[in-house]
C-alpha cells in the first residue's frame, strides 16, 4: 500500500489551531515511548510463533440447548402512543445539551417479523443504517446518505429490531472519551468512547442494546463507565461492511445492552452462529485472574468481590501473571496511527476543516511511522496473542477476568486520572486493559460488577480463546446475578 503524503509539520494543518497542535504532540510521546517498548520487546524475534490453540476460529457452536427467552412485545401490540412515546424521548436525547444521539428519523420503520420484532436500538454513527446519514461524529469528513445498511445493522433489522436514532461517537472513533456526551449518572464526568452514545442511550434506559464499534476497547470502555454490558466478539465473526473503518485489521463491531442475555443474544444474530441463553453456571471453571498494573482502590475491591462471588459459585480462580499484555497498549497504538494515516491522512490533508482539531492530528500524525514500524507492532500483538494462549493451556484456563478500565469515570475537562497514586493520561490511562482483545483478536465482555465510593460503576472483562463468546456469557450472567 503506497504511503500517504506527509503534512510538512503532522498536527498543525490549521495554524493557530491549539487543540490540534496539543492532540498531536501528546500523542507523539506517546507514539515514540510505544515505538520504543515493542522495539525492545521484539529484538529477541518473540512476535512470530503462532498463538497455541488460538490458530482458526471454532465450529459453529451446537444449538441452544436452554429454552429461549421471552420475545420483546412484538410492534404490531404496541399501542400508537407508545410507539409516539419512544420517537419523542429519542428526539428530547437528540436535543439534549450534549446528546447521545446525533440523528432521530421523523418517523420509525415498521419492524420485520423476527425473534427481536420491535426492538428498539440506537446504531453508532460510524455505521451505515439506510435512510439515516453517517457523519461519523466529524464537521464533513466522510460524510455519506447511504441507501443500504451495514451488514451488520441489516442482520438485525432482518430479525426484526428497529433504529430509532445514530448515537454519537468520539470522531471517527479514535478516541476513549466522547466528549460531546454526558454520563448518565454525572455531567461532570466522562462517558467513555469511542461508542459513548450507544452505551449512554442504554444505560439512561432510551433503549434495551444498541451496536457500537470497537479498535482499541471502544465498547468496553463507554459499557464499563456507564455501567452497562459491551461485547467485543471474536475479530472477524461479525461483519464491518458498511462501517467507517480506522484500523481494519483491529475493527469490530458489537452489542452494548442492559443485560447479559441480550447481549449474547444479539451476538447471535450478528455473527450467525446460534448461541445459548447464558445461564449463571461457572462450576468447576478455571477463571484466571491477570495481574495488571495500578488500578483505583474502588475498581480493585469490586473486581475483588467479583472473582469471590465466582468462586461462591463453585468457579476456581487462579491468579496468573502475563507480562507481555504490557505491550499491548503500545502495539494498538501504533497500529491505529499506521493504518488510520495510511486510510485517511489523503482526505484530511485536502480537506482539514472537514475534520475536527484532535483528529485532524490523529488521522495524520500516523504518516511518521513507517511500514516497519507497523511490521514491529504487529508481532508485538502476535506476541500478546501467543502469551496469552500460552498462559491458558499451561493453566487449564477457561477465561481470564481483570478490570475494564483502571479507574471509573474521569472527570470532564481534565488531561489526566489519578490511578496508583500517579497521574495518567486519560486516553492511555482507559484503554490499558480494554485493547487487550482488540490486539489479539480474542473476545472480551464487560460486564458491570459493583460501583465504588462515589457510586460510579466498575466494569469486569472477562476474555476468551477465539469464538468462546457463549462461555464468557456464562461468566456475565454469574457476575450480573451476585449483583
Amino acid at each position: 500500500m503506497s504511503t500517504p503524503p506527509r503534512p510538512s509539520q503532522a498536527g498543525r494543518l490549521i495554524a493557530g489551531d491549539e487543540l490540534e497542535t496539543r492532540t498531536a504532540d501528546a500523542y507523539r510521546a506517546m507514539m515514540l515511548r510505544a515505538r520504543q517498548v515493542v522495539s525492545a520487546a521484539m529484538r529477541d524475534g518473540s512476535g512470530e510463533a503462532a498463538a497455541r490453540g488460538w490458530e482458526r476460529l471454532p465450529d459453529a457452536p451446537p444449538p441452544p440447548t436452554a429454552p429461549p427467552t421471552a420475545r420483546p412485545t412484538p410492534w404490531p401490540d404496541l399501542p400508537p402512543a407508545a410507539r409516539e412515546d419512544l420517537l419523542r424521548r429519542a428526539q428530547a436525547a437528540g436535543n439534549a445539551p450534549r446528546p447521545a444521539l446525533v440523528h432521530v428519523p421523523q418517523s420509525l420503520d415498521r419492524p420485520r417479523a423476527g425473534p427481536l420484532e420491535g426492538l428498539a436500538m440506537v446504531v453508532k454513527d460510524l455505521l451505515d443504517v439506510a435512510g439515516q446519514p453517517t457523519r461519523n461524529g466529524t464537521p464533513g469528513g466522510a460524510w455519506r446518505e447511504p441507501d443500504v445498511s451495514c451488514a451488520a445493522w441489516e442482520r438485525l433489522a432482518a430479525a426484526g429490531a428497529v433504529c430509532v436514532g445514530k448515537s454519537a461517537t468520539h470522531e471517527m472513533g479514535w478516541g476513549a472519551t466522547t466528549p460531546a456526551v454526558e454520563h448518565p449518572q454525572d455531567p461532570a464526568r466522562l462517558a467513555g468512547g469511542s461508542s459513548g452514545g450507544s452505551a449512554v442511550a442504554v444505560a439512561a434506559g432510551l433503549v434495551a442494546g444498541a451496536l457500537g464499534s470497537d479498535t482499541g476497547g471502544s465498547i468496553g470502555i463507554p459499557a464499563a463507565l456507564c455501567g452497562v454490558v459491551g461485547l467485543r466478539p471474536t475479530h472477524g465473526m461479525v461483519p464491518t461492511a458498511g462501517a467507517t473503518p480506522l484500523a481494519p485489521g483491529q475493527d469490530t463491531i458489537g452489542p452494548l445492552t442492559r443485560d447479559v442475555s441480550l447481549c449474547l443474544r444479539l451476538f447471535g444474530l450478528l455473527s450467525g452462529r446460534p448461541v445459548p441463553v447464558p445461564v449463571p453456571e461457572v462450576e468447576g471453571l478455571r477463571v484466571g485472574v491477570l495481574t495488571t498494573g495500578p488500578v483505583q482502590p474502588g475498581v480493585a475491591e469490586q473486581v475483588e468481590r467479583a472473582v469471590d462471588g465466582l468462586a461462591g459459585r463453585g468457579a476456581r480462580p487462579v491468579y496468573v501473571t502475563v507480562p507481555e499484555t504490557g505491550w499491548a497498549a503500545a502495539a494498538s497504538l501504533l497500529v491505529m496511527l499506521h493504518a488510520s494515516a495510511r486510510l485517511w491522512a489523503p482526505a484530511v490533508l485536502a480537506r482539514p476543516r472537514h475534520w475536527g482539531s484532535a483528529a485532524r492530528a490523529l488521522l495524520t500524525l500516523g504518516t511518521e511511522l513507517d511500514d516497519a514500524d507497523a511490521s514491529t507492532a504487529l508481532q508485538a500483538s502476535r506476541a500478546v496473542r501467543r502469551a496469552l494462549a500460552d498462559c491458558f493451556a499451561t493453566a487449564a484456563l477457561d477465561v481470564l477476568v481483570f478490570p475494564t478500565t483502571p479507574c471509573t469515570a474521569p472527570p470532564r475537562g481534565e488531561q489526566t486520572v489519578q490511578v496508583g497514586g500517579r497521574p495518567q493520561l486519560v486516553a492511555a490511562a482507559l484503554s490499558r486493559y480494554a485493547c487487550l482483545g482488540a490486539v489479539t483478536g480474542a473476545p472480551t465482555l464487560s460486564v458491570p460488577c459493583g460501583v465504588d465510593g462515589a457510586g460510579l460503576p466498575v466494569g469486569l472483562q472477562v476474555l476468551g480463546p477465539p469464538g468462546s463468546e457463549p462461555l464468557l456469557g456464562r461468566v456475565g450472567a454469574t457476575v450480573e446475578a451476585a449483583r
